[in-house]
């Protein structure tokens, strides 16, 4: 067999092609586009590293009394949601909009221009539950900031907008 050159895969540059809507209350049963654009964008009130949802999958041992080696199964997924933005007065900002003790959800789209529309067809993760309390942050970059974690009330999933 002749060996080839990989070609790597093309990438999507973050930059300018995330978004992030908050939509306070329940999640619906089906999520639309409707439902995102009644939300409020956010995206650019997250600081560098200050939009980190995480999930990480646990891995359980599953040993056998005569095998050399350990077999693994899958385990529970663990997943978080901890924030950073710009601490502000701007009533469309973070700040203002992330109240503490807050039921609500997030629809993060990557991959598609930020000033694109929502519409039919396109997809994205919902991370819903309970918003936590606003701790200031130092301002170490030269502006003032907030951390605020979000108590998942569901799994986070990937949905495609009606």
């Amino acid at each position: 067999m002749v060996d080839v050159i990989e070609i790597p895969a093309p990438a999507v540059d973050v930059l300018g092609n995330l978004t992030v809507v908050w939509v306070a209350g329940a999640v619906p049963a089906t999520i639309t586009a409707a439902a995102v654009k009644a939300g409020k964008r956010v995206t650019y009130s997250f600081i560098p590293g200050g939009w980190a949802p995480d999930q990480t999958q646990d891995i359980v041992k599953d040993p056998r009394k005569s095998l050399p080696q350990d077999l693994e199964s899958l385990g529970k997924i663990n997943a978080s949601l901890k924030m950073q933005y710009v601490d502000s007065a701007d009533p469309n900002s973070a700040a203002v909009l992330l109240t503490a003790y807050s039921p609500g959800w997030f629809f993060e789209r990557r991959s598609v221009s930020n000033p694109t529309d929502f519409a039919a067809a396109q997809t994205g993760r919902v991370i819903a539950g309970t918003l936590g309390i606003q701790s200031p942050l130092n301002g170490d970059d030269g502006k003032f900031g907030i951390e605020q974690s979000m108590a998942l009330g569901s799994v986070i999933r990937t949905v495609t907008l009606t």
